[in-house]
């Protein structure tokens, strides 16, 4: 299967991306030394000032090519209102152009390289099927964005169906996805499965604000490029109003991206896992992954760890054939959920990541399901 990639962001090699502030931006490239180029296409939100801050990254060593997210879907999408340019009874705004004229003027204006289309956040099928109707007049580099409440993985064929018009859309990508909800609101049996169903629908997609495990699924499958959050509420966005990214972080330390058992856990987390066995180390960074602190450098070399480690997993997964990319995944998962059973908690069992077990359950022949040490059952 040959994968459509003519609108893959320039550096995507590897079809790995990074969704970030522009305040994370900054300061990582000071602490890597503003001469070391971001070469990884890079997905900001307009939280305003957008002008000024696309010339303050470049100015920082973003090298990449640069996407921005208008980030109207902070905002619930109706059928009277499926996008910022239409207003709330309706019609378009005054000043409303056309989504594709739109989206031209703000690319040129910004001198940026792609802009994502200024949807609301659909959490019903008929507002979804309204903002479907719009976004589909978008063509590259103004690409059409769903940002979808998690939920409706429930009703997943009618979801399937209110995207069909995007399936035709040329050039690629017809759709840039990003599912909206709780922290663990793709783990609900079926969810994970049905996520799947719709990308199988895009080849060529953008998946946009995930994690590695989510983002290495979508491009095993065919996906041309997945987003993954600098930060916790950027991988797994929260709904409007709702505080973003999971519970604290223990220590108060970033999650760190171990490649052995594709967690994201706090450095503080792993001490206590390891404490009685070795401790592994980056080959890269040449640090061990429970040996960060809550300072404020330390936190940047965690974010800067997680952005090379899981551009090289992305990379591993790219050296395989196309075909042969969704059985290593496979395999690298369930080496990785089976290397959890040696580490203990206060010499109880740990809680292995909800969404590997989603993954290797949904991937088992036997359809078996996982303890949450990720133990069969």
């Amino acid at each position: 299967m040959e994968i459509e990639r003519q609108a893959l962001p320039e550096g995507a090699v590897s079809g790995f991306g990074v969704a970030a502030d522009p305040e994370t931006v900054e300061q990582l490239q000071e602490y890597r030394g503003n001469d070391v180029p971001w070469t990884w296409p890079l997905l900001m939100r307009d939280r305003g000032g957008i002008d000024d801050t696309v010339v303050k990254v470049r100015s920082a060593g973003v090298a990449g090519s640069i996407t921005i997210d208008p980030h109207e879907w902070n905002t619930i999408a109706t059928v009277d209102r499926p996008t910022a340019l239409t207003d709330s009874e309706g019609a378009g705004t005054l000043f409303d152009p056309g989504i594709q004229s739109w989206g031209l003027t703000r690319i040129k204006d910004l001198g940026i390289d792609a802009i994502l289309t200024p949807s609301l956040l659909a959490d019903r099928l008929d507002a979804l099927s309204a903002v479907v109707e719009v976004v589909q007049e978008a063509r590259w580099p103004v690409v059409p964005f769903i940002a979808l409440d998690i939920t409706l993985l429930d009703q997943v064929d009618a979801v399937r169906a209110a995207l069909r018009p995007l399936r035709a859309l040329t050039p690629k990508p017809g759709l840039a996805l990003a599912v909206v909800g709780p922290f663990d609101g793709l783990a609900a049996h079926g969810r994970v499965a049905g996520l799947r169903s719709v990308l199988a629908d895009h080849p060529g997609a953008w998946l946009v604000y995930v994690d590695p495990l989510v983002a290495t699924d979508a491009l095993s499958l065919g996906a041309a490029a997945a987003f993954v959050g600098a930060k916790s509420s950027w991988r797994r966005p929260p709904r409007p109003s709702a505080s973003g990214g999971g519970p604290h972080a223990a220590g108060f330390i970033p999650g760190l991206f171990h490649r052995e058992l594709l967690e994201m856990r706090s450095p503080a987390i792993y001490e206590d896992w390891y404490a009685d066995l070795p401790t592994p180390v980056c080959p890269d960074c040449n640090t061990a992954v429970d040996s960060y602190t809550s300072d404020d450098e330390d936190k940047l070399a965690v974010v800067e760890h997680n952005l090379h480690a899981i551009d090289e997993f992305v990379r591993e997964l790219n050296d395989r054939e196309y075909p042969e990319r969704a059985a290593w995944l496979r395999r690298s998962r369930a080496d990785a959920l089976a290397a959890h059973l040696s580490l203990t908690s206060g010499g109880e069992p740990i809680d292995a990541d909800v969404i590997l077990r989603r993954l290797c359950e949904l991937d088992d022949p036997q359809q078996r399901r996982t303890t949450t040490s990720g133990a069969w059952l």
